[in-house]
């Protein structure tokens, strides 16, 4: 009866404004991240990390040539009503996205590419912190 919502946050590197790098998306780009083309933004940016300098390129000198300076949260919030208690109660898990998704509760997959979209982080990042793929553990050798 207590739980009113539920956050959930990723952390991503902010890209450098000294010297991120713009390109074009592909459409194929486009369709991954789930944008529509005709909303798309004509340019992306990724991790740039020079700079020119008397007209020859250099390390960046604000991020230090590593394209980031900063984070940026990406947050996911539910917030929980009678109906979702009563999911939780009943432990119905696919009852209950529907129910988020019914209140069209962006995920923190949306909200990652909302942050590319608008030039905070690059496409590679919100890939690094989203990926479900978990490093392997180093084995010990004998």
């Amino acid at each position: 009866e207590g739980l009113r919502g539920v956050v959930a946050q990723k952390l991503a590197r902010k890209l450098c404004e000294n010297c991120k790098a713009e390109y074009r998306p592909t459409a194929d780009m486009l369709k991954k991240l789930g944008v529509p083309a005709d909303k798309a933004p004509a340019a992306l940016f990724r991790r740039g990390g020079q700079v020119l300098i008397k007209g020859k390129p250099d390390v960046c000198p604000v991020c230090r040539g590593t394209g980031f300076v900063g984070q940026v949260g990406i947050f996911e919030v539910y917030t929980i009503d009678g109906e979702d208690r009563a999911l939780i109660a009943s432990e119905d898990w696919a009852g209950l996205r529907q129910s988020f998704k019914k209140k069209r509760v962006p995920s923190i997959q949306e909200a990652a590419v909302h942050k590319v979209l608008s030039g905070e982080t690059s496409v590679e990042e919100i890939v690094r912190i989203t990926s479900s793929s978990k490093p392997k553990p180093a084995t010990a050798k004998s």
